[in-house]
């Protein structure tokens, strides 16, 4: 056979046909790529949970000797610290007396979310748990869909991986708020991106109910509007002033239980001694502390400011690195809950803060071109994800 009856050939023989999307999919409004990226997404969240679990199972025999039941066992081990504060929010609601009036700082959706399903299971552990596995895998679907109009397919890939193998991602697992935060966060901009304001406004509005970061929407998703100004600007500009909303409804919250709506304010500075302070006093403080200009040092006290030193420049490098290769949007979006992050005078939790970054996942992704930073990163992100998720399940502070 000469070349031209090859290429005759090969012109009539089609293409295997692909299988159609069940209706499931179709309903939900996916392609055959979108699944992919969801079936991904689901995937990892599965695989980062169950070696959770299987830590916080072995603490929980090993370090704390619990010999209960399995269920109650793993209730003690995974419920702690906030989460015993949602917890207590959804089953008496927010209080003006005693000291549980110190919640209010504990923003609403989550413990709402937490009471409306755990009526149905009878306890809050079981609908935490399923609402964080959810959230997570909803918020690592839309970082890649979102990285797919910048950048191509791989890219968005890799950018989902350093989302669950984040030093913190454990808090992607547990009855915490990050991964609601950042699947309605993620959801607001992918909208945003493909001109659907009205839901994009929504889901911000819902995210300033969750996280008070995600204020920093707002001022983002007005470049992001700017930057799309050709088509609709009046509907852009509607959909993006209902964020600001769901701050105003916080605020009515702390009016309507302590008559006063930056009630939430004084209990910070009351309850935690957190309150605002010059974005650089942190680092500032947090190296007078390792240098023993700050008074005694203890072993949990050198961690932590450690642990939020590195965060801080670990965080700073990234976002230098990624001025030319992510969206202008984004780079206000992760540059401004950076700063606002940093203006807390009680930065204990600052790697679990920064998670919420997401720009940074897309940014990893664009640098993992180079095979030696991929493996490098991979490793180390890798290491710490699962030292720090044992020293968790343990009981031990790990932000």
């Amino acid at each position: 056979m000469n070349s031209t009856q090859a290429l005759e050939v090969s012109e009539t023989v089609s293409p295997p046909p692909t299988k159609p999307l069940g209706p499931i999919w179709r309903w939900f409004g996916m392609n055959e790529q979108q699944r992919g990226f969801f079936l991904n997404s689901l995937y990892l969240a599965m695989v980062i949970r169950v070696v959770l679990l299987i830590l916080a199972y072995y603490a929980g025999r090993t370090v704390f000797k619990n010999t209960e039941p399995l269920w109650p066992m793993m209730y003690q081990v995974l419920s702690r610290w906030d989460t015993i504060n949602y917890y207590s929010i959804a089953s008496e609601g927010y209080v003006n007396f005693g000291d549980n009036q110190k919640l209010i700082v504990f923003f609403p959706v989550l413990p709402w979310l937490l009471r409306s399903f755990g009526y149905l299971a009878g306890n809050p552990l079981a609908p935490g748990l399923i609402l964080s596995f959810f959230s997570s895998v909803i918020a690592g679907y839309y970082l890649q869909c979102l990285t797919l109009l910048d950048h191509d397919e791989e890219t968005a890939h890799w950018a989902l991986k350093y989302f669950f193998l984040f030093p913190t991602a454990y808090f992607l697992c547990v009855p915490y708020n990050e991964a609601l935060f950042l699947a309605l966060t993620l959801g607001s901009w992918y909208s945003a991106r493909q001109g659907r304001w009205g839901i994009a406004g929504i889901a911000g509005l819902l995210s300033c109910l969750t996280r008070i970061q995600g204020l920093v929407l707002f001022p983002a998703l007005l470049l992001e509007a700017w930057l799309q100004r050709r088509e609709r600007p009046w509907q852009k500009m509607l959909g993006v002033l209902l964020v600001p909303i769901g701050f105003l409804i916080y605020l009515g919250l702390n009016w309507y239980i302590h008559k006063d709506p930056f009630a939430f304010t004084d209990m910070q500075q009351k309850y935690w001694g957190n309150h605002m302070v010059p974005p650089w006093e942190p680092v500032i403080n947090g190296f007078k502390y390792l240098l023993g200009y700050a008074g005694p040092t203890t072993e949990q006290g050198t961690n932590v400011d450690i642990a939020r030193l590195v965060a801080f420049f670990a965080t700073t490098i990234t976002l230098l690195l990624g001025i030319r290769r992510i969206r202008l949007s984004y780079q206000l979006y992760a540059w401004a809950q950076f700063m606002m992050v940093m203006l807390s005078s009680w930065l204990m939790s600052l790697p679990r803060y920064v998670i919420c970054l997401f720009p940074m996942f897309i940014i990893y992704a664009t640098l993992s071109r180079n095979p030696e930073f991929h493996f490098r990163l991979s490793t180390v992100f890798s290491l710490f994800l699962g030292g720090l998720g044992f020293l968790f399940a343990a009981g031990y502070w790990a932000f």
